[in-house]
């Protein structure tokens, strides 16, 4: 659905399909509404913020693999991590992390 509000415009109104047409003519009622842009936004700000945070926490959780397999001096693990996401979330479980 996010794609088609993002992507639909008025060019191509004529569609063979009925449910195609419904649909186009439906996203573009949302579209001029201007209360429904407003949510649209808020939804869509929201989704990147929560797409930046989960990112944030891949990247410290992959840090403090590294960390505690480098103190372990396990080198080759690390390496075997980067490569294998796997084994690497066979790592992240006997870590605990």
């Amino acid at each position: 659905m996010w794609y088609l509000i993002e992507h639909t415009n008025d060019q191509g109104k004529h569609y063979q399909s009925d449910r195609v047409r419904k649909l186009k003519e439906s996203v573009l009622t949302i579209q001029n509404n201007e209360e429904v842009g407003v949510r649209y936004m808020q939804a869509w700000e929201e989704r990147l913020m929560y797409e930046r945070e989960a990112r944030e926490e891949g990247q410290e959780r992959v840090n403090s693999l590294i960390l505690k397999l480098a103190e372990l001096g396990r080198m080759d693990d690390i390496t075997r991590a980067a490569e294998d996401r796997f084994y690497q979330e066979e790592l992240f479980r006997e870590f605990g992390l």
